[in-house]
């Protein structure tokens, strides 16, 4: 399919050749309206095409605070789009049960904060529907009180290795800062919300969920004004489907399984992982409740998202509140990869990459895998959708990125490769994280009209309300604050 903002047919006449189109590095912001075009370039030393400029009509010269929780990898400090002063109350739960902090004075706030912002998570607890569930959150919400976490002296890992997390912050809260004028390496750079804070709270990537609940509850007692989890959490469902199926040691031997008798796995069958998964999801409910939770719809496919975005979909006691987040192309159409659909959970979707759809193969969607490999049973179970035309675009967000161990703290003097930092991003990590933006920008505004924050539930229902309409609910600034400004 060719696309008609990106596309250019041959001009023989005029001695213009066809093909792709270079696109303005922030084509995202402008297809969910932060900015514009026509209104003056952001950086006059960057050539445009006529009647290319772009202004910014939602950023005005400053924004009362707003902070943006992110459950992820954690976020570098190094980066001159970013810079630490943007950055509050991160914490590293991977590191023990209350997290730990590598520098002396963000210790310091942080066991402050946490001791004034407890009595808001006492409260939220307090509305649980099950007593058994706020009881034993009380006691890990207790112990995050009272054990309040460590000043770690060592260098933080972030700073080389969060490229997933520093890329989600970007998209929130990049900013220009002074050293962009003077290293040239440095682009004019912005996230949805230039004026944002970021916590970033790091949890480890394995089939543990007590620091994502650690986490939620950090992202509470901080006050954060939106909650982002661009990251799945270990998903049920899918290990079942995944390893209920019954070798006979013969190629292709695995058989779908059957859906009502799917066999517990690891986590249903440990008791500690079962009930942590329990108070997780009671959790989960309440804060998002409380404050805009952002989910991340998944990458995979699937009819569905993916858990714990997969909680909307679920039929007893759906998770209603939460925010759940796909990701459309450059022509606004959903990704390849984007999990579930409007009808199976999704919210709204935002700008991300896409890749070339699997159903290009002659009709054969499953022509590209092992089927006799161990994730057969899974892959052939899922429904994969066949559009009447091939709708990839190539186009990927761009994202600023983690300098690396290499690189020491960036000073104004010094030149750092702008392959150092900036990469190419997407999925639906990138398409929550523009929302989470967005979210933060509407508190903000609220914040400057006198109004209040909004609870997670207001938000949600301002949000739908936005959506109203579309075929497919792509975010918009404008209709978002006409709703949370009405």
């Amino acid at each position: 399919m060719s696309s008609n903002r990106f596309w250019r047919e041959p001009d023989p006449k005029n001695g213009k050749p066809g093909g792709w189109l270079p696109i303005f590095y922030l084509w995202h912001l402008e297809q969910i309206g932060v900015i514009e075009r026509g209104n003056g370039p952001i950086d006059k030393s960057i050539e445009y095409e006529p009647g290319e400029g772009y202004g910014w009509p939602y950023w005005p010269d400053e924004l009362p605070y707003s902070t943006v929780a992110i459950i992820d990898s954690g976020c570098t400090t190094r980066h001159p789009n970013l810079p630490a002063s943007a950055i509050r109350h991160g914490v590293d739960m991977a590191l023990m049960p209350v997290g730990g902090v590598y520098s002396k004075d963000d210790a310091d706030d942080i066991r402050e904060e946490r001791r004034k912002g407890k009595w808001r998570l006492d409260q939220i607890l307090k509305s649980l529907d099950v007593p058994a569930d706020a009881l034993a959150l009380q006691e890990i919400a207790d112990e995050l009180a009272d054990r309040l976490p460590d000043h770690v002296q060592t260098e933080d890992p972030a700073n080389n290795f969060a490229g997933h997390g520093t890329a989600c912050a970007g998209l929130v809260a990049g900013r220009l800062t002074d050293g962009g004028k003077e290293r040239p390496t440095v682009l004019p750079y912005y996230g949805v919300n230039p004026f944002a804070t970021i916590i970033p709270i790091a949890t480890p990537y394995s089939h543990e969920i007590r620091p994502i609940i650690a986490a939620l509850m950090h992202a509470v007692m901080v006050e954060a004004d939106v909650i982002l989890m661009p990251r799945a959490v270990n998903d049920l469902v899918l290990d079942q489907q995944r390893d209920d199926g019954t070798p006979d040691g013969k190629p292709g031997a695995w058989k779908p399984p059957a859906l009502h008798d799917l066999r517990a796995t690891r986590i249903d069958s440990d008791a500690t992982l079962k009930n942590d998964k329990q108070l997780f999801v009671a959790l989960l409910q309440a804060v998002a409740a409380w404050r805009p939770v952002v989910l991340a719809a998944g990458n995979e496919g699937r009819a569905v998202p993916t858990y714990p975005a997969s909680l909307a979909h679920q039929k007893q006691n759906p998770l209603t509140d939460a925010i759940i987040v796909g990701a459309v192309n450059a022509d606004g159409v959903p990704s390849s990869y984007s999990n579930g659909t409007p009808q199976t959970g999704v919210t709204v979707y935002a700008p991300s990459d896409d890749e070339e759809r699997i159903d290009q193969t002659n009709g054969d969607p499953l022509a590209l895998f092992d089927l006799a490999g161990r994730d057969a049973a899974w892959i052939a179970q899922q429904p994969f959708v066949r559009p009447a035309e091939n709708t990839y675009l190539p186009y990927a967000v761009l994202a600023i990125d983690a300098p690396g161990r290499t690189l020491p703290d960036a000073t104004p003097q010094q030149v750092v490769p702008m392959r150092a930092l900036y990469s190419s991003f997407g999925g639906t990590s990138a398409a929550s994280s523009i929302v989470a933006g967005a979210l933060s920008l509407a508190q903000a505004k609220r914040k400057q009209a006198g109004l209040g924050v909004l609870s997670g539930t207001e938000m949600q229902k301002c949000l739908v309300d936005s959506l109203k309409g579309q075929a497919v609910p792509v975010l918009n600034i404008a209709t978002l604050l006409e709703q949370v400004l009405a």
